[in-house]
């Protein structure tokens, strides 16, 4: 009887052990940016059990609860599994401006207590929605307003700025809104990657409809920079025959279905703006910058691994480097090995995944690059360096992974040279017989022969000789060069240049008669900036706009063609980056300042 009780306590332990191990508590919010005069949505979710304490705010600064906890619970069956969760609500409305923090939040599941991550919301001052300017038309200025916003007022150059444009209504019957137009200049302009947010608020003790636009914006240059104001078009639907509304009306980009059918309305469109943004981009500080920085601004990670770390010399070996966190993660770039007399170092394969998540621009960029030992003394990779400017602590960062050892043993028969031999040849010496017949009558009549020439006066024989001499020195002096080139990676690069980059150009050209943009805009940044890295030897993931005048300084490039490259660059970081109408007549202009570009660049760069 107790060994049966032993083995009912065990399993019901470990039963509880894996309860406990599927317990998730969340924390969320319905957005990071609010204004005084909004209020936010927060819900602490349990999912593996509905046996739960009341969530506890174990810090809620700058926020009271208006509202709440309501719950909601869920439980389903998948494939013959029990799933179930409860969501505690609450409506928290701000009390002070600035970057508030809510939570962390703490609950008791069964006999575990769990905690919550704090969340940061950025409160901002609210705007004047009652503004009668802001409204084209004659829709009363309470009904219907536009709310700009921002989560913060001063940012870096290459920081983050999210943007939210909010169109507030009530007791309004609106089938259509277009989409507002964000093409700003001084900025990169990222779409979040969701749908405009619809949902009901409250302010000031009424109930709006709202629909929320977000982007995220990433500053290209420093000073006072306005945003905005934005205008978008609504249409409204207003009723003629002043008829009651009933159960089957929509207020919600809807209508009557009855009032669709008899036509008993009519629509208006009008233009909506909403207030400007004023916002002070700071430049990144130089005292304390790194040597190796460009541009970098936001939180990164680095890792970097070598594989194989055992290899013969001629056999290659793959440097991979990771780059990912958060921030301008499109436009930073790590330093990879170059120049290393005991490895012959190729071009890197690069990719690059980036999206918008919670309001913020995260990422990661993954480098491959084969390098090849060519001796024994190439037993260490050189360690991958990365600075990036962390404005939370307003300080830079280093980021440094290896050096990396390698174990380089030389190559098989490394060092032997085989030597062919002949065997000699053995004469046959033997005595000469003489035979009575050996001698012959001599014809003398021998003038139809013609004259006989010397065969050095025949030009076949000096053609005959000269034709293999000047092979051998043909096919000395193009091994000598490819081995020249398979050695010195600059020179291979420099070489090559020129045909990499027409073949480069001719892509843009497709693309631009094709009006593919996009393609357009990234093969002619590909061109310029492929063909400066390799005439000075450099990655060309380290050619940017931001460190051009860096990597040409002491090259001879005079400062003109040096703003003019930049120039260049800055248009298809625009296009490829920023939305906005693609003008062909302005993309062929600029094709063709880039072909007498790159021409001045060849003469000018030393």
């Amino acid at each position: 009887m107790r060994k049966h009780l032993k083995y009912i306590l065990l399993t019901a332990l470990l039963f509880s052990a894996g309860v406990h191990a599927q317990v998730k508590v969340l924390a969320s919010i319905n957005k990071r940016v609010i204004s005084m005069n909004e209020n936010v949505n927060f819900q602490v979710t349990i999912e593996g059990s509905q046996n739960t304490s009341t969530p506890r705010f174990e810090k809620l600064r700058g926020f009271s609860v208006l509202q709440g906890p309501s719950t909601s619970s869920q439980m389903s069956f998948v494939n013959g599994r029990q799933s179930k969760s409860i969501t505690y609500s609450y409506i928290l409305q701000p009390t002070s401006i600035g970057r508030q923090t809510i939570g962390p939040v703490s609950v008791r599941v069964g006999s575990q207590n769990y905690r919550t991550k704090s969340i940061q919301v950025e409160v901002v001052k609210g705007n004047k929605r009652k503004s009668a300017s802001n409204i084209s038309g004659t829709i009363p200025k309470d009904k219907i307003f536009l709310n700009l916003q921002t989560d913060k007022s001063t940012a870096y150059v290459n920081g983050q700025i999210s943007l939210a444009l909010t169109l507030y209504y009530k007791d309004t019957d609106i089938t259509d809104v277009t989409q507002p137009d964000f093409n700003l200049k001084g900025f990169f302009v990222y779409a979040d990657g969701n749908r405009p947010v619809q949902q009901r608020v409250m302010i000031d003790n009424m109930i709006y409809q709202s629909v929320r636009f977000q982007k995220l914006l990433i500053p290209l240059k420093s000073g006072r920079q306005i945003i905005g104001p934005f205008s978008i078009n609504v249409t409204i639907r207003i009723p003629v025959s002043g008829r009651r509304r009933d159960s089957f009306d929509d207020n919600f980009f809807g209508g009557s279905i009855f009032g669709n059918f008899f036509g008993n309305y009519k629509t208006k469109v009008v233009t909506i703006k909403s207030n400007p943004i004023t916002v002070d981009i700071k430049n990144i500080p130089q005292q304390g910058k790194p040597e190796n920085y460009t541009g970098a601004v936001g939180k990164f990670s680095l890792n970097a691994s070598v594989s194989p770390t055992t290899v013969q010399v001629g056999e290659p070996v793959t440097l991979t480097v990771e780059l990912s966190g958060q921030g301008n993660i499109d436009n930073a770039s790590v330093a990879l090995p170059t120049n290393n007399t005991n490895f012959r170092i190729y071009e890197p394969e690069t990719t690059r995944d980036t999206r918008v998540s919670e309001g913020q621009l995260v990422g990661k960029r993954t480098y491959k690059q084969a390098m090849v030992p060519t001796s024994i003394n190439a037993d260490t990779i050189s360690a991958i360096n990365f600075s990036y400017f962390d404005i939370d602590s307003g300080k830079y960062v280093n980021l440094r992974k290896g050096p990396f050892k390698l174990k380089v043993k030389p190559a098989p028969n490394a060092g032997k040279i085989k030597i062919t031999e002949f065997a000699p040849v053995r004469s046959n010496h033997g005595s000469i017989r003489i035979l009575n017949q050996d001698i012959f009558p001599i014809k003398t009549g021998v003038d139809s022969l013609g004259e006989t020439k010397p065969v050095t006066r025949n030009p076949v024989f000096y053609t005959l000789i000269t034709v293999p001499t000047t092979m051998w020195v043909f096919l000395a002096i193009f091994a000598k060069r490819r081995n020249r080139m398979l050695n010195d990676t600059a020179l291979y690069r420099r070489t090559n240049a020129s045909r990499l980059m027409k073949m480069r150009l001719k892509k843009a050209h497709d693309a631009l008669k094709s009006n593919k943009s996009k393609e357009f805009y990234s093969e002619l940044s590909d061109a310029l900036t492929h063909f400066i890295a390799d005439k000075i030897h450099v990655p060309a993931q380290q050619v940017t706009a931001l460190t051009l005048s860096k990597l040409l300084a002491g090259r001879n490039v005079s400062e003109s063609t040096i703003e003019e490259t930049k120039g260049i660059l800055e248009y298809c970081d625009f296009g490829r980056f920023a939305p906005g109408e693609f003008s062909k007549e302005k993309a062929v202009k600029k094709y063709k300042e880039s072909e007498k570009l790159i021409a001045r660049i060849d003469k000018e760069v030393t």
